[in-house]
């Protein structure tokens, strides 16, 4: 194997190591209670199991094209503010609830990686959609009760 190859594969062995501790912390979810096909692990595993599918995609592109590895100059502005606003999210989560802080986290995503300039219309329509859709989605779908205001 080549050493381009073997760089080129560094990446999505990082990742399937991280997937398996992702998955291990899955594995580690008790709720307590019978919760049937679609419980608190469902969607988590789903979505480890895309992840893997992924990887090994990108793995096999990687081995196939072998070409030198290229380190592009990346733009971490909107990385720390993602990073910084899901923080908050999940701070303002548990105190204010479900109807408080996704619009606001919503809102705050879609601004950071917007390329386009912002309306202030269609960013609060679509950070009150996707709330309710999320909502409906945990909520009834799912069964898992979110605290849906003032940390209820």
């Amino acid at each position: 194997m080549k050493v381009s190859t073997i760089r080129n594969l560094s990446i999505p062995i990082i990742f399937s190591i991280i997937s398996i501790i992702y998955l291990y912390g899955i594995d580690l979810i008790d709720s307590g209670y019978d919760e049937g096909l679609f419980g608190a692990k469902f969607l988590p595993i789903i979505s480890v199991s895309f992840i893997f599918i992924l990887i090994i995609i990108d793995a096999i592109n990687s081995i196939k094209e072998d070409k030198a590895f290229e380190i592009k100059k990346i733009n971490f502005k909107p990385i720390l503010i993602f990073s910084i606003s899901t923080v908050i999210y999940l701070i303002l989560f548990n105190y204010f609830g479900y109807l408080v802080s996704t619009p606001l986290y919503v809102i705050a995503v879609y601004a950071c990686f917007s390329d386009e300039k912002i309306s202030i219309p269609k960013v609060v329509l679509t950070s009150i959609i996707l709330t309710a859709i999320f909502y409906f989605l945990f909520s009834v779908i799912f069964n898992v009760r979110l605290p849906v205001f003032l940390g209820s």
